[in-house]
């Protein structure tokens, strides 16, 4: 039996999308597709860990950090695997090891330097881009 969520674009987010999305009109775009089951997010339990870290520092209280926690782990939203790397790993090893192990197409970054250079890195604009809104 196939799952609807299949035929969704896998994306993995870094966690500055996720930071910038409460005041980035297209960083949020990027989490409202997801939300919309547009987009599909690939999260490690590392990368968990990150965007609890990120959103607590953004004075996050712990009852909506427990939200967040269901929307990263439920499967109709997300993929969501076990720890895929060493602990110490770098915050791209930890992307790159997201993106491999849930075969996404991208890493949603706001922080290209040069776009010439990006694959699989793709920023917001340019995933929204692919998305237009449905009238």
């Amino acid at each position: 039996m196939s799952d609807s969520s299949d035929n969704v674009q896998r994306l993995v987010l870094a966690p500055d999308v996720l930071a910038r999305s409460f005041n980035d009109d297209s960083c949020r775009a990027v989490l409202e597709l997801w939300r919309d089951g547009k987009v599909q997010l690939v999260v490690t339990r590392e990368l968990l860990a990150i965007y609890l870290k990120t959103l607590k520092r953004l004075g996050i209280p712990d009852e909506h950090l427990r939200c967040w926690i269901v929307w990263f782990t439920l499967s109709e939203h997300t993929r969501f695997f076990g720890e895929t790397q060493d602990q110490t790993a770098s915050l791209t090893e930890t992307l790159l090891a997201a993106l491999e192990c849930g075969q996404a197409c991208a890493i949603i970054t706001a922080n290209i330097t040069d776009p010439s250079e990006a694959q699989p890195w793709l920023t917001p604009g340019a995933l929204i881009n692919n998305h237009p809104p449905q009238p």
